[in-house]
């Protein structure tokens, strides 16, 4: 399913709880990041990835900046990661929240909000009207955490051309900063 929010609405303060840090990924951590991007999704029957997969997700693509990276680490380990994306399926470039998790054993602790939070944060600096991103609706959690962050379910665009068949190009183009 896919869900969707204004990029100009106000972002819900997210504290990164006590002992855990909340930045981008370095180069050199491509490994670390595989690993720890398998044990978060790993539950949610995802098929393991190596660091060739990676490098076709992430690397590949012109829009691929470690800046755009998210991870949370604690005790020296990466145990979240959600990257500020681009999409852009013909109507327009979004923001998109993609790969968003975090390890089983952190979760519940408040890190879900902190990472969405700062990707808002990064897709609002880089100039985006609209942000979106793609679940299911059985990862229950992660979908009270987007829904406490403002977003709604809908289709390709959400509540955002819900009057309109064709795509809203108003509400998905960059604007100007």
């Amino acid at each position: 399913m896919r869900m969707w929010r204004s990029i100009r609405d106000p972002i819900p303060q997210a504290p990164v709880p006590a002992g855990y840090t909340l930045r981008t990924l370095r180069p050199g951590e491509e490994a670390e990041w595989v690993r720890m991007r398998n044990e978060a999704f790993r539950q949610d029957g995802k098929p393991d990835w190596d660091m060739a997969a990676f490098v076709k997700a992430f690397m590949s693509r012109a829009v691929f900046e470690y800046e755009r990276v998210f991870v949370v680490v604690h005790d020296g380990r990466l145990v979240g990661t959600s990257t500020a994306w681009e999409l852009d399926e013909g109507g327009g470039p979004v923001g998109w929240v993609h790969m968003f998790g975090v390890e089983p054993a952190h979760r519940g602790k408040g890190l879900g909000a902190a990472l969405m939070a700062r990707v808002l944060r990064e897709l609002r600096a880089r100039g985006y009207a609209l942000a979106g991103l793609t679940t299911s609706p059985e990862r229950q959690a992660a979908v009270r955490v987007y829904e406490r962050m403002g977003f709604r379910a809908g289709g390709r665009r959400g509540p955002f051309d819900a009057e309109r068949r064709e795509p809203c190009g108003a509400c998905m183009r960059k604007e100007s900063v």
